[in-house]
């Protein structure tokens, strides 16, 4: 079982939404059902710790027998499986036909059909690291993912950029990657205009400014052409510290080195993760527009971008199999 992260005030995520947690055992049973063909739900929580069934059943500072534990722990797990069984109906009634499992009972069928984009999103959050090699093509090819989201979102006309690091040789700097975005975006009068505060440098160097939190922009053009765009401004957050993120991007921070378009772009907060309710309920309010992975699966499917989705058939597949790929000892 993973840490506890924690945050202001001692809390963690787990014990401030206990959900979450049970959406991870979602997500490992679905892991197990990708990489075997089938999986009991009881694969997602085989691991809980048998301490949790004191600690939640025993009156604080009394002693626990081991059979009092053993039942607490069996009555723990079937309650975590009955959870967890809910959570994998809801995402069936979610997705409908673009959900690639069969529920039966307590187990769970994969049933995969066209290209595998559910099944990659759950593989990046069970990667062993999204940091080492080969697994750090995970995030890249996720950011790509999340601006054919956005962009499946806003509808036809709609376009995009992505600004997350690292990016291509010849735009390593972000001053360059924002020039890029205002002459694709239609290069409107000081829209995205390169303007640092005087006490910042002009073109800082990637070692001390990535991307500031900014992964990808997507925009819907107006017919005439003319400015006054609507833009989503994204960030994409797929690690285990991904509810620590809901503030990351800030766009007052922007205007210490661009101006913003003469529409305020909408926050949007992309993640490979299911947001269970009160966790898509405080992302929200925190972090914008979010774009779990249900949401991020219906965007996908819009026909205007079917021809971008179909370009990435091999990028999609490459890394799904990286994702299953165990890590070196």
């Amino acid at each position: 079982m993973a840490r506890a992260r924690k945050i202001k005030g001692g809390q963690s995520w787990e014990a401030r939404f206990p959900y979450n947690r049970l959406a991870e055992n979602a997500d490992e049973a679905e892991w197990a059902a990708i990489l075997n063909g089938s999986a009991h739900v009881s694969a997602g929580t085989s691991d809980e710790a048998m301490a949790d069934a004191g600690d939640e059943f025993a009156p604080a500072g009394a002693e626990v027998l081991i059979e009092d534990r053993l039942q607490g722990q069996e009555v723990l797990q079937e309650s975590r499986q009955g959870t967890v069984y809910e959570l994998l109906l809801e995402r069936k009634d979610l997705l409908g036909t673009a959900y690639p499992f069969k529920i039966d009972g307590n187990s769970l069928y994969y049933t995969p059909e066209g290209l595998p984009i559910y099944e990659l999103l759950v593989g990046i959050c069970q990667a062993p690291s999204l940091t080492a090699a080969p697994y750090c093509e995970l995030p890249r090819l996720f950011e790509n993912l999340s601006l054919l989201a956005g962009r499946g979102f806003l509808g036809p006309r709609a376009d995009g950029y992505r600004t997350g690091w690292p990016r291509p040789e010849n735009v390593t700097h972000f001053k360059t990657a924002i020039g890029d975005l205002k002459l694709k975006s239609g290069n409107f009068e000081a829209e995205w205009q390169w303007q640092q505060a005087e006490y910042l440098p002009d073109n800082p160097a990637p070692k001390f400014v990535k991307e500031e939190g900014l992964d990808v922009v997507a925009w819907r053009k107006w017919q005439d052409g003319r400015t006054g765009q609507l833009y989503l401004v994204g960030q994409c957050a797929c690690g285990n510290d991904w509810l620590e993120k809901d503030k990351d991007l800030d766009l007052k921070d922007f205007t210490e080195w661009f101006r913003l378009p003469r529409v305020e772009p909408v926050r949007s907060f992309f993640t490979p993760r299911y947001a269970v309710k009160p966790i898509l309920n405080t992302l929200s309010h925190k972090a914008g527009l979010v774009f779990d992975r249900v949401r991020i699966v219906h965007a996908l499917q819009e026909p205007h971008i079917a021809d971008d989705i179909a370009a990435m058939t091999q990028s999609i597949g490459d890394a799904l199999s990286i994702a299953k790929q165990p890590q070196a000892a």
